[in-house]
């Protein structure tokens, strides 16, 4: 996998799903695409309501084909592991502006450049950055299976489970863009403080 052909996936579906969603429950959306200078802060996407801002980096993957919800999220904490190239992941990067970490798992593993055209559910975890780097940081980051994402940087992940993500760090939400929320009734993204 390389992360042309991640993004290349990706992009469509958060053009397509992501950001009619945000603007249906009543944001404003700036998306950063390319080599905008907001992607060195891993911010993809913009939204504002009145005062509230979110700087969003979406996490879109291809998740469970069985209908069940996902069970981990990936946290990248080495961007680059190659020797004499090591680069920190986006979880360390003091760069990182992100208020909002937002994990997307879509129905399907098909890699092909249309597959977007066939997602009928998204599973996505809307979890504030700074309240989950503070809990990530104070843990054992080998207690989690270690993920190599197999790119020619060697980025390295940490599957981690999304119970203990949600258990331990406040303001995580669980949504499904596509207008169903995971207990069965209807609920809209609302301005949160964070």
């Amino acid at each position: 996998m390389t992360f042309a052909r991640d993004n290349a996936w990706q992009l469509p579906i958060a053009i397509n799903f992501l950001d009619p969603w945000y603007r249906a429950c009543g944001w404003q959306v700036e998306r950063y695409v390319g080599d905008h200078p907001m992607q060195r802060a891993h911010v993809d996407v913009a939204i504002r309501q009145g005062p509230w801002v979110h700087l969003i980096d979406e996490k879109i993957g291809r998740g469970r084909r069985d209908g069940r919800r996902a069970e981990k999220a990936s946290i990248e904490t080495w961007s680059c592991s190659v020797a004499g190239l090591e680069r920190v992941g986006w979880m360390m990067d003091a760069r990182n502006q992100a208020t909002v970490v937002f994990f997307c798992f879509a129905d399907t593993a098909d890699l092909a450049p249309d597959a977007w055209q066939r997602i009928k559910r998204m599973d996505c975890l809307w979890v504030p950055f700074r309240p989950l780097r503070t809990w990530f940081c104070q843990q054992d980051e080998n207690c989690w299976e270690l993920q190599d994402n197999q790119q020619v940087n060697r980025s390295l992940s940490r599957k981690v489970p999304i119970d203990q993500i949600a258990s331990n760090v406040p303001g995580v939400r669980r949504y499904d863009p596509f207008g169903r929320w995971f207990n069965g009734t209807h609920r809209q993204l609302k301005p949160e403080p964070w």
